[in-house]
């Protein structure tokens, strides 16, 4: 089966049961309810613990590729700044 955004086996996805907190009132699971004391973040109704179907991903599959990816996007940056400060300097004339 696949995911809804249709990614299903490229980041390493499981489906299966896991607690959530559920408000009743809205229907709708609760991430932030803990730091009301049990109340629903939206509405402020009780929430309950619900086992319902939820999807995984292993991101730290990717972890190292996404941490080298970093330095690419650092270098290509570092190259704009010191294009920026040339193209800057030379519009200014010397005094």
């Amino acid at each position: 089966m696949e995911s809804s955004c249709g990614c299903s086996g490229q980041a390493g996805d499981d489906r299966k049961e896991a607690a959530v907190k559920w408000c009743r009132k809205i229907r709708r699971c609760s991430q932030r309810a803990g730091r009301a004391e049990g109340h629903c973040e939206r509405c402020g109704a009780l929430v309950e613990i619900r086992q319902l179907e939820q999807w995984f991903l292993r991101i730290t599959d990717y972890a190292e590729r996404l941490l080298n990816d970093l330095d690419v996007i650092r270098v290509a940056r570092a190259r704009e700044d010191d294009a920026a400060q040339l193209e800057s300097g030379a519009q200014r004339a010397p005094r």
